[in-house]
């Protein structure tokens, strides 16, 4: 569909100003003549009771519709009556209902939905740019994007931007707090799960992508999934130091840390069950509550956050330990060489 009203026809009626200043007229006096013979003047007002009603006076219909009836108007002026068409010419002529501007440039908008059971734009989208790249236009014709294609990609950009600074913030809070750039980076690792977790997870329920609704479940995910990863390092960290063993640090710290994880996180998907079906209990009439017309917008928020607090959960107990296993054990295994060869070339007796 498109914002394009095709010309609709008109009459004009053109004022002879020259000749209207003879007879002692003026524009104001052929317009409201013309207007009162269209629309009607006001004569008069009668009751009934007390209701009132105006009495409009004006051309009778074969007259209004008729080209010819134009010939009819007479203006008064000082007792005469004086025919429109001796002040005035009338041309039939044809102008747009409307006229849309986009940045002081006219512009006629295109607009399409997608087929039904069609979920995905981008192959639409493709499609509808090939096509327009092959049409040939006149001088002064231009074809772009849309602003609703414009509005998504500044929002797309936002959102982008603002998952970044959320993580770094993220990232320079634990630096501080673990005084160390592995553990941090340990725990983003968890965060970047999560996200896969997400689109995963809306293939899976077919739910669309939203720009903005699922870009700002993202952005809350981000810091909730962070949680579960700072709680486990931490503890591990904890008995890292006692002197454990480093083996037994990270299966201790995946299996203590198990019950309370999958809690929390198990209690917030319950709680955002609701918000992504639609569905909901009315306690007190004891039934349930379909879908409201705005469920279809909160619901991309609602499983972004289910899904990526789903995958983080079933997969940091078990990579951040792994992970960070393997990492320590490495950096001993290279100071046991480092201080080796440093023995050896070192000269006797020194």
């Amino acid at each position: 569909s498109t914002n394009y009203n095709p010309a609709q026809p008109e009459i004009r009626v053109d004022v002879d100003r020259e000749q209207a200043k003879v007879l002692g007229l003026g524009v104001t006096d052929v317009s409201m003549a013309v207007r009162g013979a269209m629309y009607g003047m006001e004569a008069g007002k009668y009751r009934v009771g007390k209701d009132e009603y105006k009495v409009m006076v004006r051309m009778d219909t074969a007259n209004r519709e008729s080209f010819q009836g134009l010939n009819q108007i007479t203006i008064p002026h000082e007792g005469a009556q004086i025919p429109l068409s001796s002040v005035a010419r009338f041309t039939q002529d044809a102008s747009l209902a409307s006229v849309n501007r986009l940045n002081r440039k006219r512009t006629v908008q295109v607009t399409a939905e997608l087929a039904p059971g069609q979920n995905d734009e981008t192959g639409p989208k493709q499609k509808a740019e090939l096509a327009v790249k092959g049409l040939e236009l006149p001088g002064g014709y231009t074809i772009g994007p849309g602003t609703s294609n414009k509005d998504q990609e500044e929002t797309k950009a936002f959102m982008f931007k603002a998952l970044l600074i959320a993580m770094g913030l993220v990232f320079f809070t634990m630096v501080l707090q673990f005084n160390s750039i592995f553990q941090p980076l340990l725990i983003l690792v968890g965060v970047f799960l999560a996200l896969g977790g997400v689109f995963w997870g809306l293939v899976i329920v077919q739910v669309q992508l939203s720009i903005i609704m699922t870009g700002v479940g993202i952005i809350a995910l981000a810091g909730v999934v962070a949680k579960n990863g700072i709680v486990l390092i931490d503890f591990m960290n904890h008995l890292k130091a006692e002197g454990r063993p480093l083996r037994e640090v990270a299966i201790e710290g995946g299996k203590t840390r198990l019950r309370p994880v999958m809690l929390t996180a198990i209690t917030a998907m319950i709680g955002l069950l609701p918000m992504a079906t639609g569905m909901g209990i009315d306690w007190l009439h004891l039934g349930i509550v379909a879908k409201s017309q705005s469920s279809g917008m909160w619901a991309p928020l609602a499983w972004a956050i289910f899904w990526g607090l789903l995958f983080n959960t079933m997969l940091v107990l078990v990579v951040t330990p792994v992970l960070y296993y393997s990492y320590y054990s490495t950096m001993a295994k290279l100071k046991a060489w480092y201080r080796g060869r440093g023995q050896k070339s070192s000269p006797a007796g020194f």
